[in-house]
């Protein structure tokens, strides 16, 4: 079945597999993020649907001031400029010019990407100039779907001579990934057998966007290979560090296990061999399909029948099947090391902000507890609650940028110091913009002063309009100052800080957040009140300002012997963040492990304050 095959090969392709140099360049911090878009994508009906979060995001790169998706129309022959982000959207989107003709024209005629560095001076740039569009630099790269030009990708700049590589390789990762978004939306319109294989399909990619664990995907993945073929058996391994072994990560039709298990291959024999060595008796089919489509040793779909052969259009859709579940665990480990990069960035700002003020520092890590709790009661995914979180953490991180004394001002400013402190989140959204692996808190931070009436800044935002991050940054930041001593006013109590926030909920604050804010403050054990209720913890915590009160949440929590996995549970958090916690909390107390950090808990009478729930 040809479209099937096709569509196999563009899905090894989307996940940067036997697509050429310039995929296996591209850097690891982008290059399964996207799949995440096209994954959304596949619910269009037509190309408009998916291509504009494409654009979008193209558009949002440093530097990039245009974005552009043309679509071909096969029946007129003529290109269609369909999405376009940028000044120029209202000349261009929806303009229709000939195939060949400018930029584009040539990459939609041609088949092959455009990099220009002086477009100006390129002879195709006459449609550019006939429409205005003046470039300084530009790149095209075209999608395709059964093997024909779909369409074309074009990003340009205005001020910058070239873009930067990161921009290309995601040029080039986006076109591919349109181009399997495209192939699906044609696929859908089909019927019978191949109509049920391409809605399973569907149904393995939109787990992209599932809060689910890598094993609960490749779960459904193993299942639904399974029922769409009715096999005996089926299941994913990955290779191990150990030659010759693999850990067989979901599996179907085999003897029950616990998973993931680590299995010994006998000399050269096939991953599918396990199916025979675990189950036992005669298969009249025994196939493997390698991750990636064209024979990577990295991990394979190995499926088994007693009683059939495969036929080769099953073949063609089991390759598909297989690229997808090499796509959740490449996606799996980009996540993991980028996590980690990530955190090294957050503790480098970290450093900075101590070295400049560690008042400012430890204001940082108290907004993004307060950040992190408010996006859990929200029952966001966890993704999403790590983001803000990160998010809170640096919402001023572009304070950095303005002169220490006029930071530590904050009162009395004249209009010339108030519009310097003010650039504060433009500077801070392209300080997080400019680190890949930050780009996506980048909107939290830069709209965290908007305010929920319209009246705040940069831009005036207003209500809903507001990212749900910055509306969240917002409360968590004024609260916390509130509670702080400054030089021209004493700290006032969780009462008062409450009160005023609800004041100004639904002018200055979105006032659905401020009431969940409040709710969980007013039913909170432990909190940094100053009144007489605190009672023994409040003693206990002002021994221990280096402590943010989530901190000494889960320091108290230590001494009442809770392991990570209940902290996390009983602090609705996740394990991951619990661990950074601990580690904050050691380090902090110079203290080598959690054993003396229970110790210390009970010693300064903590255990005493908070009842484990």
């Amino acid at each position: 079945m040809p479209l099937c095959s096709a569509m196999a090969a563009l899905i090894a392709q989307a996940v940067g597999r036997n697509a050429g140099p310039e995929a296996k360049s591209r850097p690891s911090n982008r290059t399964f993020e996207p799949l995440s878009v096209v994954a959304a994508a596949v619910e269009a009906q037509a190309p408009r649907e998916f291509l504009e979060p494409v654009v979008r995001r193209l558009a949002s790169f440093p530097g990039v001031m245009v974005g552009a998706a043309i679509v071909m129309d096969e029946r007129r022959g003529r290109l269609r400029w369909e999405v376009v982000c940028g000044p120029p959207r209202d000349r261009l989107e929806g303009l229709e010019t000939e195939v060949g003709d400018g930029f584009a024209g040539w990459t939609a005629r041609v088949g092959k990407p455009l990099v220009i560095t002086n477009p100006v001076a390129d002879p195709r740039s006459a449609l550019m100039r006939r429409l205005g569009l003046y470039l300084t630099a530009l790149a095209t790269h075209p999608f395709e779907a059964g093997g024909q030009v779909a369409g074309v990708l074009l990003v340009g700049s205005t001020s910058h001579p070239q873009l930067e590589a990161g921009v290309l390789q995601e040029l080039a990762a986006m076109g591919r990934l349109s181009g399997l978004a495209a192939t699906v939306c044609g696929l859908k319109a089909g019927s019978g057998e191949q109509s049920r294989r391409v809605r399973a399909l569907l149904e393995t990619i939109r787990l992209f966007n599932e809060p689910l664990s890598l094993k609960d995907k490749l779960v459904r993945l193993v299942d639904t290979t399974t029922n769409l073929f009715d096999l005996r058996a089926c299941c994913i391994s990955t290779p191990t560090e150990v030659e010759g072994t693999l850990r067989v990560r979901a599996a179907r039709g085999l003897p029950p296990v616990q998973l993931p298990v680590v299995r010994t291959l006998t000399a050269g024999a096939a991953p599918s061999s396990l199916i025979r060595t675990l189950a036992g008796g005669e298969w009249a089919t025994l196939a493997d399909f390698p991750f990636g489509g064209g024979g990577e040793a990295d991990g394979s779909l190995s499926v088994g029948d007693r009683d059939r052969v495969l036929a080769s259009d099953q073949e063609a859709v089991l390759q598909a099947f297989a690229a997808i579940a090499g796509a959740h665990i490449a996606a799996d480990n980009h996540r993991a090391e980028q996590d980690v990069l990530v955190e090294e960035v957050l503790t480098a700002f970290g450093m900075v902000l101590q070295a400049r003020d560690v008042a400012e520092y430890e204001h940082a890590r108290q907004v993004a507890d307060h950040c992190e709790m408010m996006a859990t009661a929200l029952q966001l995914p966890p993704d999403a609650v790590t983001d803000i979180r990160r998010a809170g953490f640096l919402h001023d991180i572009g304070k950095l940028a303005v002169p220490a004394p006029l930071v530590q001002k904050a009162a009395n400013l004249s209009s010339q110091e108030m519009m310097l402190l003010r650039r504060h989140p433009l500077i801070g959204a392209a300080i997080v913009g400019s680190f890949a692996v930050l780009g996506r808190l980048t909107p939290s931070v830069r709209h965290h002063h908007e305010r929920y009436d319209g009246k705040g800044y940069p831009q005036g935002l207003g209500g809903h309009e507001i990212p749900l991050g910055s509306r969240i940054i917002s409360i968590a930041e004024v609260f916390d100052g509130m509670l702080r001593d400054q030089p021209y006013r004493p700290g006032r109590s969780i009462s008062e800080a409450l009160a005023e926030l609800r004041l100004q909920a639904g002018t200055q604050f979105d006032p659905e957040l401020v009431s969940l804010f409040a709710r969980h403050w007013e039913t909170q054990t432990v909190t940094r009140d100053a009144g007489p209720a605190v009672g023994e913890f409040t003693q206990a915590a002002s021994l221990l300002p280096e402590l943010t009160s989530r901190e000494l949440e889960v320091l108290t929590l230590l001494g009442r012997g809770l392991t990570n996995q209940e902290l996390a549970e009983t602090l609705q958090l996740s394990t991951k963040t619990v661990k950074t916690h601990v580690s904050s909390i050691l380090q902090k107390l110079q203290l080598s492990d959690r054993t003396k950090a229970a110790v210390f808990a009970i010693e300064r009478g903590l255990t005493a304050t908070v009842p484990r729930s």
